[in-house]
């Protein structure tokens, strides 16, 4: 807690003033240190794409440098992790002169290996670092959950029971910042936020290692400094903390302002690009159901389209094009939209007005006046010694979640929905000519996304009526998929699809019709790309877990 009250008391005649300059286009960053070269990528505050969790995440990282130096004159270290490389460690820094250069010189890519990346860092703290001399706070930025999360959770319980032997006061101490509000994520911060505890031998005290900053917990310090009018020493703090709030969420918080009018629907018109190039522009008319029809496109009468919002992954999207295939979209937040097809949606604001704009000049401020007031309030660094100053350590996720693009990079499907028999597609997401075709054959939403049977499941092909017969072809079924899921078809012999999907599921040809690593799983417990390439074989989550 000495940490926040010195970065505090440094930095407060300073917030209101920060807050002036940046509304008048000032700016926050010094100009002396170890780092050269001036930053050449910052997010932008004018038109263009809206910023990716990374972008925000190194404009944060700009407000905390200026914070944490004004207490440690030795600088920060900041550690970059992201799929199988080792972390980049960048040590000392003091000051913000090109920092955006140095953790922007990687793109974000690859898995997001925290539990690896944490395990380096708190070995570093034990064995380079004297805790009991200067405490150590951790500050992690990040998307999700990581891959890794077993080992994550091992490391943190492993440290905290380390210390919990031997120290009577908690001299290590780790704040988890969620950029986002993916629900996946927020459960697994919720969890870190609980369980990694250990009781002190010497004391008695319960030693919690680890505090977190939830997405929700951003918003509700919004709304308690919402109309807030205040001067002075208490205009200050009230300034810091809203800053903090908006610096910790950046032009991200503001797009979840616009949440309540995204669930309200798509309906609206949108500005259709590619390669930078605007196209047209379209008129979008949601149901509320789940359905969208879409008009504008040249030469065209209607496009339909659908989407749906799951807890893991947020909000999914998709229309299809004139052959009747799927294109696949990325919501980059409640005004844009890019598309497998390379084409991108950006909504028209009212009055020709401009989304980003908009956000960016509420988060200028609110950048520059740093992030020391919602963090005081939050109690952060609370295990840590009363001493005035700590070493003070940022892990910048770098991982593909911090990158759309890199994300529908990493987890780009190998096989269409209609290959994969709609299977892994929830009801809200079907196409109208699937969902037509799950409604002939019985389906109704609850069945079909409790992966249900129906009375055709268990017919022979040759005795579906032709309804029915015509319903499952559109779902993307052959007879042989139908009857063995192609489990007795020489492997010479498969299909050119089906070969792609055996081989991804880890077959070989010496292998195929044996069993093979990493299938011996129930369905739930199978990997996306084994689920997917089984689902193209034939194979559903009732056939997998009951045959």
């Amino acid at each position: 807690m000495g940490f926040m009250k010195n970065m505090f008391s440094l930095a407060q005649a300073e917030i209101g003033k920060a807050l002036n300059e940046s509304a008048n286009g000032g700016g926050s960053s010094q100009n002396s240190g170890k780092v050269t070269n001036r930053p050449t990528n910052k997010v932008s505050t004018g038109n263009g794409p809206p910023p990716t969790p990374w972008e925000k995440a190194v404009t944060m990282l700009d407000s905390i440098v200026v914070q944490v130096v004004k207490v440690d004159p030795d600088g920060v270290d900041i550690v970059c992790f992201g799929g199988e490389e080792d972390a980049d460690w960048y040590r000392n820094i003091t000051n913000t002169k090109g920092l955006e250069d140095i953790v922007t010189d990687k793109r974000p890519a690859g898995a997001c290996l925290m539990g690896a990346a944490m395990d380096e860092v708190i070995n570093d703290a034990f064995d380079d670092k004297d805790m009991t001399e200067r405490p150590v706070s951790i500050l992690v930025l990040t998307a999700g959950r990581p891959d890794d999360a077993e080992d994550l959770d091992a490391t943190l319980k492993k440290a905290v029971a380390r210390i919990a032997e031997t120290c009577e006061t908690c001299p290590l101490s780790i704040t988890f910042v969620q950029i986002g509000n993916h629900l996946k994520a927020t459960d697994y911060l919720n969890h870190l936020d609980n369980h990694i505890q250990a009781e002190s031998t010497a004391t008695g005290e319960t030693f919690d290692l680890v505090d977190t900053i939830k997405d929700e917990e951003i918003q509700a310090a919004m709304g308690e400094i919402k109309g807030t009018q205040a001067s002075g020493k208490n205009g200050a703090f009230i300034g810091a903390f809203a800053g903090a709030a908006m610096g910790i969420g950046g032009m991200y918080l503001y797009n979840q302002t616009q949440a309540k009018k995204r669930t309200e629907g798509w309906s609206g018109k949108w500005k259709v690009t590619y390669d930078g190039k605007e196209i047209t522009v379209i008129d979008v008319i949601d149901d509320k159901d789940g359905n969208l029809t879409i008009t504008g496109f040249p030469n065209e009468e209607s496009r339909i389209g659908a989407y749906t919002t799951d807890d893991n992954t947020g909000c999914s999207i998709l229309f299809e094009d004139p052959s009747g295939d799927d294109v696949d979209g990325t919501v980059q937040d409640e005004h844009a939209i890019t598309w497998s097809d390379g084409t991108r949606w950006d909504e028209v604001p009212p009055d020709n007005g401009n989304w980003t704009g908009y956000a960016a000049a509420a988060t200028g401020g609110a950048v520059a006046a740093g992030a020391t007031g919602y963090l005081l309030d939050k109690n952060f660094f609370k295990n840590a010694s009363k001493k005035d100053q700590c070493d003070y350590i940022i892990m910048m996720d770098r991982s593909a979640m911090m990158d759309p693009a890199a994300r529908r990079k990493l987890n780009k499907k190998k096989f269409t929905n209609k290959e994969m028999k709609f299977d892994l597609t929830k009801w809200r997401n079907l196409p109208p000519p699937a969902k037509r075709a799950c409604r002939d054959l019985g389906y109704n939403q609850t069945m079909w996304d409790d992966s249900e049977q129906v009375d055709a499941s268990w017919e022979h092909w040759w005795d579906l009526t032709d309804k029915q017969l015509k319903a499952v072809k559109v779902l993307g079924w052959d007879e042989t998929a139908w009857e063995s899921k192609y489990q007795w078809v020489e492997w010479n012999d498969l299909p050119k699809v089906q070969k792609k999907a055996a081989t991804t599921a880890g077959y070989t040809e010496d292998t195929w019709q044996e069993w093979v690593e990493g299938l011996d799983h129930w369905w739930d417990d199978l990997g996306q790309k084994e689920q997917q390439a089984m689902c193209v074989m034939g194979w559903t989550k009732y056939a997998w877990d009951n045959q």
